[in-house]
């Protein structure tokens, strides 16, 4: 694999990481040194600083990042990466969800290690008026919060591949609707499918958001984007794709939520 590969190969990493929010893991892909240069705020020094930015956007939205090459220079030992960026984010705390896009360059630089990572970093928006952290609610509703905060479970279990974890979100009449499949009805048959189709032969990264939500009363329902990639276990090719999803919620007599139905769709073939 040559450098340009490398840095292309890593680019990927570090949006997957992104996207199910893993700090620890967007560690490895900045300089200890790096500067990131955001519109809006002042400049980030260092990676310890730059974890603090991601973890307080993290807490803040929901965000999915997708990023769109367009120039990539390597000289030597430094390498020059020109792209776009779309980012849309839903606040965790209600409120209106948010899109962002505007292009970046991200100056790359190879370690004694011989690790690539970023030093550099500048980007700006195209639109007057949207941001990583703009248009947060002003008050926390305790539903809303309360079924993110299911998203978040949900993606966490796929992500651990904890197949128990992920059929407790569902309530017991639960639907799951997959592309190329029949439905499945009731939480038993529910689980067995996704034990089947994901669970035991993937290893699954997920990330997720949505971008709408209506709650009323004791039933809610949300429509979002989501990106997966799927590591076949026995080896072979990733498969990844990003697709849109529908969930259907219903609270229970104990005041939680529960995922009743979930219906998604890839955008592009997965076989």
């Amino acid at each position: 694999m040559n450098d340009r590969e490398t840095i292309e190969r890593r680019r990927e990493e570090f949006l997957s990481a992104f996207n199910r929010e893993d700090v620890a893991a967007l560690e490895g892909y900045s300089s200890e040194d790096t500067i990131s240069m955001g519109p809006n705020r002042p400049t980030i020094r260092g990676i310890a600083a730059q974890c603090a930015v991601w973890r307080e956007g993290f807490a803040a939205a929901k965000s999915l990042l997708f990023i769109f090459p367009e120039e990539l220079d390597v000289l030597g030992d430094v390498a020059i990466d020109r792209h776009r960026w779309v980012l849309d984010s839903m606040p965790k705390r209600g409120g209106k969800p948010v899109h962002d896009e505007g292009k970046a360059v991200w100056i790359w630089r190879r370690q004694t290690n011989g690790n690539w990572t970023v030093a550099r970093s500048i980007w700006n928006s195209d639109l007057s008026r949207a941001g990583y952290l703009s248009a947060l609610g002003s008050e926390l509703s305790e539903d809303l919060g309360a079924i993110n905060l299911l998203l978040d479970l949900f993606v966490g279990a796929v992500c651990t591949g904890d197949l128990k974890a992920w059929a407790d979100l569902l309530t017991d009449d639960f639907i799951f609707s997959v592309p190329g499949a029949p439905r499945f009805v009731g939480k038993e048959a529910a689980v067995a499918a996704a034990k089947a189709a994901f669970f035991d032969p993937f290893t699954l990264r997920l990330a997720s958001k949505f971008e709408d939500v209506q709650i009323f009363g004791t039933q809610a329902f949300a429509h979002g984007i989501f990106a997966m990639d799927m590591m076949p276990k026995a080896g072979g090719k990733m498969i990844s794709s990003p697709g849109q999803f529908t969930n259907f919620f219903r609270k229970q007599a104990d005041g939680s939520w529960k995922y009743a139905l979930v219906i998604f769709n890839f955008e592009q073939a997965t076989d």
